[in-house]
């Protein structure tokens, strides 16, 4: 099922799991996507869903590899 979400649905299905792979903590991922470890937070636990405009702005901010980690 995996292979037909697009990267966004892709991120909502498995808890983002980005931040694991890079070895980072919270803030450092919020510094790197330029926003609050608070909002990291929030998606980590499941408190608030990345809206689509946030999830593009993660895709700006960190690069290229962002998408394709997801998807390992």
């Amino acid at each position: 099922m995996e292979d037909i979400l697009d990267d966004y649905a892709l991120f909502l299905h498995r808890g983002g799991g980005y931040r694991e792979a890079k070895g980072w903590n919270r803030q450092q991922l919020a510094d790197h996507a330029k926003v609050s470890r608070t909002s990291i937070r929030c998606w980590e636990s499941g408190q608030k869903t990345i809206s689509q405009k946030c999830f593009c702005h993660l895709v700006e901010n960190l690069g290229s590899d962002f998408p394709s980690m997801l998807r390992m």
